[in-house]
């Protein structure tokens, strides 16, 4: 054999070669044990019916030793609704009681038997009385008591600002989910409604605001005392104060509904955008509703707070915010930026209806809360902002955003009984509460039919206003309007108290005359997974000539484990269902069905498949690739369609798959999927161009942000040339702006390039901005450097106080997720430094937090071995936080399984045993050809 016909040979072989399988079940994912305990809740034999609150704020120190303290005095009245009740329990936390009384009306004599018990653990405070209280009687119980205003921004916390170059202070509070028992003793649960009435002593230069209007001001002793009017029946953590020295923009006096935006006197003229869409949005809303909001408030203020643990908050009639989620500056706020802020106040006024108008009577319904007001998120912000396809946007990042954790074992049902301890009420904040309750939401409106929720709705608020609701209150709504083919009552019930979702596979016959669906729950880990789960599924489904992709009707109800529909499909036409993903669900089908998809897509226009399909088709691909599923060369093949896909949508689902290519490409292997990442990108980079155009839709300013991202990380030579140009012009012209949507990419690239010099010149812009929406842009690409004494000067700053408690964790994580060089630079930092992070984050809780994002990147068995020893030898460093690392462990193991089992089809995808193989081959062959007839 001549050794010509050898080098072929080994090349074929080489292009041909796959790994099979591996044989044995992936390890079961870890999920950490419930601390559960009924003991955390109160009892509900004593019930608040008003709260009187008196709060003397001291954020200096005034010539006592007060400084960030307060005093208060609370009188609760409040009545036992059984009778032989002696005994009073509520919570507190942090709070030194002084004094504590309780009477029974203007009868005379003390009915508290000796000082008060109090349980560390579940926070709970229990006052014994002398005799039992007479049912339905009003007692008042008066407490007074000292607490501290907080660092951790929860409770009454402290933030400072600097203005005119002086330091300003103000005190502002977060109470959800559990610290408005540091503001006050109070039943701090949200089915404890009760009316409050509060009042302040402030000093004379600052402002107080609070849920309601000030009533009346008085003088006393050098500091004035603010008496706001009565709240509404209210849940104690949706309760709000700020002490400040801050500006508002607000409608004139004399009109009666109030409307402000409250912010730092240097962003007053930031603050116009959200006054103007926080009053259209608030309009719309009451309208869409029925049931106007100043019908039962009589003001809304939004806040902008500069230190801020949340996005937002919706405390009643005081809504707070990030300053970077309220604030917008034309010239330093991306586009996308200013979508969020219209977004998160969308989020928080839908909240006055849903959540403290009628509240969820335990956090075990928090998605009663929060799912309605994500789903109001987009469909709010749409009824002002009408160009922004945000209800294409929700597709993506709501429905898909969730399905990764929904598909694991670490997910819980959107209904939890489960939820106690606060740990528990903490954890319930999830993305299951907010986008698969918000998709729920949408499934159900698709389903029944959006005049039909809408008037649901409206019944619902209207029954249960001032109160609080359960699922079974909402389900009765709902039920009202919906008739026996809408099968309410399953649908409803199967997907809100079960965990999870299912996977429809659709196979059909050759004739293409029927198809044959079975549902199966989907795990993310494996396609061979069984359980006993089922939904009440409503099928949507089009072809070319049987229904259509814009008409999401439900055509079948599919209660089985299996269900046949019948079709009028020709042979080679596509057929799609879960028609714009209406559905919480996954679609699988045969082979031949996804050949003819995937042909479809590549044909002119896309063969009329609807751009929220297409998002479907990738998401549902990639994700059903990773789960085996499908064989990755379906994926793949799907994936070239997108070399003529314009939209954004289908854009951002492939960005969020592919970024799980991204975080465990080997990297031998990383030159190569850059590679194959620019040859996806080329056509889309040529038709957005580098620069903004004025002709620009609001959608192709987002994916010229991604796209310009992807394609500079991974060498796209236009795309380098423009960003190193435009970082250029910004270092040597002071006054050269740089358009603000392509800010990101620019400043990355000129940090990755740019070495110590870049670092230092961007650092003191951040240090000199007052914008916060531009610090937040600096501050993300900061993460971007890449050397070794930039990248730990970096987290040195970022553990200090230039950097806001907020912003950290974020700003940690871009230090290695925008470079993969940089994974074991952080490590090494965070291995030898962990001491030092845990002062400066307040605790060794925060340290394993970041250590988990981090690991999330390791790649090889070595990381893992690095890991395991870190484990082993500083474990016990971590306290209860150690389960946190065993985790990632566990994690990573599970990582590398994957890893062995389908690495080697993904390099095989983007060319490394494939196309480039078969490419080299080719060449080679034409040589070889050549020199055979010379």
């Amino acid at each position: 054999m001549s050794p010509r016909v050898v080098v072929l040979l080994a090349l074929v072989v080489l292009a041909t070669a796959t790994t099979p399988f591996g044989d044995r079940d992936p390890p079961e994912e870890t999920i950490e044990p419930k601390q559960g305990g009924a003991e955390y809740r109160l009892p509900t034999n004593v019930l608040p019916d008003t709260y009187e609150i008196t709060i003397t704020p001291y954020l200096y120190a005034e010539g006592t030793n007060r400084e960030w303290t307060f005093d208060g005095e609370v009188a609760i009245n409040l009545r036992a609704n059984v009778d032989g009740v002696s005994s009073i329990v509520l919570h507190a936390s942090s709070l030194e009681i002084e004094t504590s009384s309780l009477r029974r009306g203007s009868v005379p004599g003390e009915l508290l038997s000796g000082q008060p018990t109090y349980n560390n653990d579940t926070a709970k405070l229990t006052y014994t009385t002398t005799t039992p209280l007479i049912r339905d009687t009003v007692y008042t119980l008066t407490i007074r008591y000292k607490g501290e205003i907080h660092g951790d921004m929860r409770g009454l916390y402290r933030s400072t600002y600097r203005e005119s170059g002086l330091e300003k202070r103000l005190a502002s509070t977060q109470f959800q989910t559990t610290f408005a028992r540091r503001f006050m003793p109070c039943f701090d649960e949200p089915k404890f409604k009760a009316v409050v009435t509060l009042r302040v002593f402030r000093p004379s230069n600052m402002i107080a605001w609070s849920n309601m209007a000030v009533n009346n001001t008085q003088t006393v002793d050098q500091r004035e005392l603010d008496t706001f009017n009565p709240t509404p029946k209210v849940s104690t953590y949706l309760l709000a104060l700020i002490v400040s020295e801050f500006s508002s923009r607000s409608t004139p006096a004399s009109q009666q509904n109030h409307f402000g935006v409250i912010a730092r006197r240097e962003m007053y003229d930031l603050s116009e955008y959200a006054f103007t869409v926080g009053q259209d949005i608030l309009a719309k809303l009451s309208d869409h509703l029925a049931y106007p909001y100043y019908e039962f408030m009589p003001k809304m203020d939004m806040a902008a707070i500069p230190d801020f643990s949340a996005g937002a908050m919706e405390n009643l009639g005081l809504l707070t915010y990030r300053e970077a989620n309220l604030l917008f500056s034309e010239t330093k706020t991306l586009s996308m930026t200013k979508q969020r802020i219209a977004a998160v106040i969308a989020h928080e006024q839908a909240h006055m209806w849903f959540g403290d108008l009628v509240t969820c009577d335990w956090w075990s319904y928090t998605w009663l809360n929060e799912g309605f007001a994500r789903y109001y998120q987009y469909h709010g912000t749409a009824m002002s902002e009408t160009n922004w396809a945000l209800e294409h946007q929700f597709v993506v990042e709501q429905l898909q955003g969730v399905f990764q954790l929904d598909s694991s074992n670490n997910t819980h049902p959107m209904t939890d009984p489960s939820v106690n301890t606060p740990s528990e009420v903490s954890g319930i904040f999830d993305n299951i509460s907010y986008n698969k309750g918000a998709t729920f939401i949408r499934m159900i409106e698709k389903h029944l039919g959006t005049d039909r929720l809408r008037n649901a709705l409206r019944a619902y608020l209207r029954e249960n206003a001032f109160g609080t609701a359960t699922p079974p209150d909402l389900l009765r709504s709902i039920q009202a309007q919906a008739d026996t083919t809408h099968q309410i009552d399953s649908v409803f019930n199967t997907w809100t108290t079960q965990p999870g979702y299912p996977v429809v596979t659709v196979r059909i016959n050759e004739d293409r005359t029927q198809a044959s669906l079975s549902q199966k729950r989907f795990h993310s880990y494996s396609s061979e997974t069984t359980g006993n789960e089922l939904w009440a599924i409503p099928i949507t489904f089009a072809s070319k000539t049987q229904h259509s992709l814009t008409d999401t009707t439900t055509r079948n109800i599919m209660s089985a484990r299996e269900l046949n529909i019948t079709l009028t499909a020709a042979v080679s036409e596509w057929v799609i269902f879960n028609v714009q993903q209406v559905g919480y669900y996954r679609v699988n089908y045969d082979e031949e069905s996804w050949n003819i998809i995937i042909r479809a897509l590549k044909e002119t226009a896309h063969d009329g498949i609807h751009v929220l399909n297409r998002a479907q088709i990738v998401d549902d691909l990639l994700n059903l690739a990773r789960a085996g599923y499908v064989p990755y060369g379906t994926t793949f093949q799907m994936l070239e369609y997108l070399k003529n896909e314009q939209n954004y949508i289908p854009w951002l689902s492939a960005f969020n798959g592919l970024n799980h290519f991204r975080r465990r490409i080997p990297k031998e292997h990383e030159t190569l999927f850059g590679e194959y990442m620019i040859d996806l990108l080329t056509n889309i980079y040529t038709h957005l161009g580098f620069l903004p155009k004025g002709s620009d839709a609001w959608i192709d300013i987002y994916n010229r942000a991604n796209v310009l991202s992807w394609a500079c990380k991974y060498g796209h030579e236009d795309c380098l040339t423009n960003a190193r140009d435009q970082f250029a012009r910004m270092r040597n012209d002071s006054n050269y702006e740089i358009p603000v949507d392509i800010r990101p990419t620019v400043y990355c690239v000129g940090l990755r390039e740019g070495g110590q010099g870049a670092f230092d010149f961007l650092w003191a812009r951040y240090l000199a901005e007052n914008v916060a929406t531009e610090q937040t842009i600096i501050l993300s690409a900061l993460g971007c450097t890449n050397t070794d004494a930039t990248v730990n000067a970096l987290i040195d700053r970022i553990l200090s106080d230039a950097v806001r408690d907020q912003d950290k964790s974020s700003a940690f994580s871009n230090t290695y997720s925008h470079n993969e060089e940089n994974i074991p630079r952080v490590w090494n930092y965070v291995t030898q430094n962990h001491a030092r992070m845990q002062e400066a984050l307040g605790g060794y809780g925060s340290v394993a937090s970041y250590i988990s994002g981090l690991v999330n990147r390791f790649r090889t068995t070595e990381e893992l071995e690095l890991l395991k020893t870190f484990v082993n030898t500083q474990g016990s460093n971590f306290g209860g936080s150690r389960s946190s690392l065993e985790r990632a462990v566990a994690n990573l193991e599970y990582d590398l399984y994957w890893d062995s089992k389908y690495m080697d089809y993904i390099v095989k995808g983007i060319g490394g045993a494939g196309i480039r193989t078969i490419s080299a081959f080719l060449v080679l062959f034409a040589a070889i050809f050549t020199s055979f007839f010379r």
